[in-house]
């Protein structure tokens, strides 16, 4: 299991490399691996940028619940005109990576978030989306695009909670979050995304 390092304010406290286009981020436990560094671009046209929150494993974090990243082109291509901010809302709620899968089960007229072992997660998962939205919300980010299907940060379509791989109509509970405080929300297969990594 994975130890964090040392963390003020949910900022890694190492200083970043001139340049950086990402505000780098730990975990309350679990700290989000410094490799960000390798994805940084300086902004190359004129024009302000908009502030971008981005699941941190598709800019190629191993910050996922089996230790792995989801590093996707389209997204990484954002940096070269707008601002990321790299979010790991599971990480940012305490839980270790790696950790076990967890979907959100309907119960009644509310949701939890458990594991297959129907350990409840609820409240880490809850904990976590409310420091990604403070941290989004902190960098005035106007949008989102964040990892599809996760029960963090899912839009539209989440797991059903029977981990047979069924989708089902719903949000993760960090995207809902962020749906509700105005922040736009895509996931990485939105083709909105290739037209924004070409905005200045």
């Amino acid at each position: 299991m994975r130890t964090s390092g040392a963390c003020r304010s949910g900022v890694l406290s190492a200083a970043r490399p001139a340049g950086s286009r990402f505000a780098p981020l730990c975990a309350n436990r679990v700290r989000i691996a410094e490799r960000v560094g390798t994805h940084r671009q300086k902004a190359t046209k004129i024009g302000v940028p908009v502030n971008i929150a981005v699941s941190a494993c598709l800019l190629g974090e191993e910050c996922r619940y089996d230790g792995t990243a989801r590093p996707c082109p389209a997204v990484q291509a954002l940096a070269a005109q707008h601002a990321l901010v790299a979010v790991c809302p599971e990480a940012m709620g305490g839980l270790p990576t790696p950790r076990p899968p967890h979907e959100i089960v309907r119960d009644g007229d509310g949701e939890r978030v458990v594991d297959a072992t129907g350990r409840d997660g609820t409240e880490r998962f809850r904990e976590g989306a409310r420091v990604a939205l403070s941290l989004a919300q902190e960098h005035a980010c106007e949008l989102a695009v964040l990892k599809s299907k996760s029960p963090s940060c899912g839009s539209r379509r989440v797991y059903d909670g029977t981990f047979s791989g069924t989708l089902t109509e719903g949000w993760g509970v960090a995207a809902r979050l962020f749906r509700d405080a105005g922040i736009r929300v895509l996931d990485e297969d939105a083709p909105e995304l290739a037209a924004l990594a070409e905005k200045a």
